[in-house]
C-alpha cells in the first residue's frame, strides 16, 4: 500500500472512536395509560327470586305448656304447684249447668262466679298425702271417691289454715270440693252448690261451738255461711274463682251482689192447717245441704201474747184466730219476718 495512503486511514480510525454512543430511552408505555374497561353489571331481573326449598326439620313441634295452680305449702312459699288438665268425662260427671234462668238461675247471682271450669288436677297423677299448708293435706279437700278431677281455692285454704290457727285444733273437714255428678247424688244438695266451684267446706272443731266457728268463718272473710246440727258451711262465693281453673274473669266488674239480706228476701213461709192445727214451715231456702239438718230458731207470738219458741224445721202450734208474728233465724245467719192473720 502506498504510504499516502496510511495517514488518511489513521485519520478515519480515529473519528470512529469519538462518536457519541446511542441510549436507548426508557419506554413510556404503561405509565398513565387507561386500564382497560370492566365488563358491564347487569341490572338485576325484576322478579321472584328462587330460593332453595327449606329443609325439612325432622324434631315434632313443641309441647304446648299446662297450666299450673300453686298452694301455699307448708313452707306457704306457694312453691307447691300441679299441672292442670282438661277433664275426660265420658260418663258425665262433669256437666256443669248452665247459668241461666231457665235452669233456675238465681237473679242475685253473678254469672262469672258459676262458669264451668276449664282445666282440673288429675288426681290420679298426684301424690294425695301431699301438705297444700302446714296443716292440711290434698287428701282433705280433694277425693277420687268425689270425682277424679278436682279444683280448689288457694285463697281458701289460706283462710282455713288462718282458723286452724285460731282454735289451735284440728279443722274436721267433712267435704270440700264435688264434682257435679257427686253433688247431685247426694239428699238436699243445691244445684248451685260451691262445692262444685271449689270454695266451699264444711267442717266442725272439736272442742269449738258451731255458732263459734261459723263466726270465725265470718271472720276470715266467708261471703255465705250456715250453721248445720253437726258441723258449718263455709263458702267465699263472693270472691272471684281461680283463673287457673276457669280462665280469666268475662269483666272486671263487683263478684257478687248478694248478700244475707238478699239471701233471707228469697225465703217464703208455708202454713198448713189440719185438725185444729197450723204448721209452719220454710221454703226457697239458699241451701248448700238438706234443709232438715239446718239450725232453726223460731219464735213465735201468739195473738194471746204467748211466745213459741222452736228449733225445728216446721213448727206446729194451736190453731187460734188473730195476728201472729213469726220470725225465724236460719243457719244463725238468714233472718225473715212475717206477720200472719188467722181468720
Amino acid at each position: 500500500m502506498p504510504l499516502k495512503v496510511l495517514p488518511l486511514l489513521f485519520f478515519l480510525l480515529l473519528l470512529s472512536c469519538n462518536e457519541p454512543e446511542h441510549t436507548t430511552q426508557p419506554s413510556n408505555e404503561g405509565q398513565n395509560s387507561t386500564l382497560p374497561e370492566a365488563p358491564p353489571v347487569e341490572e338485576p331481573v325484576e322478579g321472584p327470586i328462587e330460593s332453595d326449598p327449606p329443609s325439612e326439620d325432622p324434631s315434632p313441634p313443641p309441647t304446648p305448656v299446662k297450666p299450673v295452680v300453686c298452694y301455699p305449702g307448708v313452707n306457704h312459699d306457694f312453691n307447691l304447684c300441679f299441672e292442670l288438665n282438661e277433664v275426660n268425662d265420658p260418663e258425665g260427671n262433669y256437666e256443669y249447668p248452665e247459668p241461666v234462668a231457665s235452669n233456675g238461675f238465681p237473679a242475685n247471682f253473678l254469672k262469672a262466679q258459676y262458669r264451668s271450669p276449664l282445666y282440673y288436677i288429675d288426681l290420679n297423677l298426684v301424690d294425695s298425702s301431699l301438705a297444700l299448708s302446714s296443716h292440711f293435706l290434698l287428701a282433705e279437700f280433694m277425693s277420687p271417691q268425689k270425682g277424679r278431677y278436682a279444683i280448689y281455692s288457694p285463697k281458701v285454704v289460706e283462710y282455713l289454715q288462718s282458723m286452724r290457727n285460731h282454735f289451735s285444733s284440728p279443722l274436721i273437714i267433712t267435704s270440700a270440693y264435688r264434682s257435679p255428678g257427686y253433688n247431685s247424688s247426694i239428699t238436699g244438695s243445691a244445684k248451685w252448690s260451691r262445692h262444685t266451684y271449689g270454695d266451699a267446706v264444711d267442717f266442725y272443731v272439736k272442742n269449738a261451738e258451731l255458732n263459734e266457728i261459723r263466726k270465725e268463718c265470718e271472720n276470715n272473710n266467708s261471703g255465705f255461711a250456715l250453721q248445720y246440727k253437726t258441723h258449718v258451711h263455709c263458702d267465699w262465693r263472693q270472691l272471684a274463682v281461680e283463673e287457673e281453673f276457669f280462665g280469666p274473669m268475662p269483666s272486671p266488674t263487683l263478684i257478687s251482689t248478694a248478700s244475707y239480706r238478699s239471701y233471707s228476701e228469697k225465703i217464703k213461709l208455708v202454713i198448713e192447717q189440719k185438725n185444729k192445727k197450723i204448721y209452719f214451715s220454710l221454703v226457697d231456702l239458699p241451701l248448700e245441704d238438706d234443709p232438715a239438718d239446718l239450725i232453726y230458731d223460731w219464735s213465735i207470738t201468739l195473738p194471746t201474747g204467748q211466745l213459741i219458741v222452736s228449733d225445728k224445721s216446721k213448727v206446729k202450734i194451736k190453731y187460734q184466730k188473730g195476728e201472729h208474728k213469726v220470725s225465724v233465724l236460719v243457719g244463725g245467719t238468714l233472718k225473715k219476718h212475717f206477720v200472719v192473720q188467722l181468720d
